[in-house]
């Protein structure tokens, strides 16, 4: 059984530290993290795609010296809802908005525009550059 249960862990071959919070969730046994560290340090897949995507650098960026003046926004999902976060990085003042069951980059300009109206155009937008970020429409 445990056998079955790190197998449909691991089928995802997203590596031991995902393995291991993907586990967390559903089951337990004395030693399982080493059981998962030992499976995907011997599969072959995950070694071969292990560096593959190399965690970037985290980029500091300067203090804001004013209110709403560096901003930072996001997507996120909770309760299989889709939202869009908007911070303020001098203040850490935060707006949250649901948006539609499809979000594109035209529904994320729509919520921004209106929060600006509202509260005044930042100098500049911090982004994870995901696809609603980085299209040509949202430039």
């Amino acid at each position: 059984m445990r056998k079955e249960a790190l197998q449909r862990i691991h089928e995802g071959h997203q590596g031991v530290t995902k393995c291991q919070l993907r586990a967390k969730d559903c089951v337990f046994w004395p030693g399982i993290n080493k059981d998962i560290e030992k499976l995907c340090l011997s599969c072959h897949v995950c070694q071969k795609h292990q560096h593959a995507n190399p965690h970037e650098p985290l980029k500091p960026h300067d203090i804001p010296t004013r209110p709403w003046e560096v901003l930072g926004a996001d997507l996120f999902l909770w309760e299989r809802e889709e939202y869009l976060i908007v911070a303020d990085y001098y203040s850490k003042y935060q707006i949250v908005r649901k948006m539609p069951q499809f979000v594109t980059s035209a529904a994320v300009i729509k919520a921004l525009k209106q929060i600006f109206s509202e509260l005044g155009i930042p100098s500049k937008l911090n982004t994870d550059n995901g696809p609603q970020f980085s299209s040509v429409q949202f430039k």
